[in-house]
């Protein structure tokens, strides 16, 4: 049985752009695949400070056999800002939300200042971050094999950020877990450094220099 067929014609305009489709397609300057065009609902890039949980800090990269294979660290951060008040004086305040935030490096220890940023795709991914390294002081006071912790002053920062609240302060005072029990004397030179949340260190049998 034959069917009533209605024929379909292209105008001049349309069969122009059919010939120029083809002619280009011949010549291969047309990827005759469509692509993927970059999404429009994205985030533009933004940055923060935060600070990571007390508990748990920003696990380290999990590295795999390479590439996709490894597993970025992440937790859930507070974001703070600037606040500054009539005097000048600029203080850290919280944002009043919390953020995402992935790893890609070492683990980031809790209160750890870090700098994050956020990415074309909406995530958000530690850029530099700022922690408590090592310090030199002075024991405050004699100290014996009894003793389980200490105090030190003249505080000198050697790596990462001072502890202290003005860095420039001699009498500012710092307590530190022994790993070492001895006696030591009065302003004995002690080394410290920071490990999860505690200072941790030993005296020397120095009171002028550190051997």
């Amino acid at each position: 049985m034959v069917q009533n067929t209605e024929a379909v014609y292209l105008t001049k305009d349309d069969a122009k752009v059919l010939r120029e489709w083809i002619n280009k397609l011949k010549t291969g300057k047309v990827d005759p695949l469509p692509r993927s065009p970059i999404p429009r609902n994205i985030a533009a890039p933004d940055s923060f400070a935060c600070l990571p949980p007390v508990d748990s800090g920003i696990p380290e990269l999990i590295k795999g056999i390479g590439g996709a294979a490894d597993v970025p660290g992440s937790a859930v951060c507070s974001v703070y800002r600037v606040s500054v008040d009539e005097s000048g004086n600029a203080t850290l305040v919280s944002a009043g939300f919390d953020v995402t935030v992935y790893n890609l490096g070492a683990q980031v220890a809790p209160h750890d200042w870090a700098f994050i940023q956020r990415d074309r795709f909406g995530d958000w991914w530690i850029t530099h971050y700022y922690y408590y390294g090592a310090v030199l002081g002075q024991l405050k006071g004699a100290i014996t094999s009894s003793n389980t912790t200490c105090t030190i002053d003249n505080v000198v920062t050697l790596h990462g950020v001072s502890p202290l609240d003005d860095p420039t302060d001699t009498t500012e005072e710092l307590e530190v877990s022994l790993l070492l029990c001895f006696t030591a004397p009065d302003n004995a030179v002690t080394i410290a450094w920071y490990d999860s949340g505690t200072w941790r260190g030993f005296p020397t049998p120095s009171t002028t220099t550190c051997p």
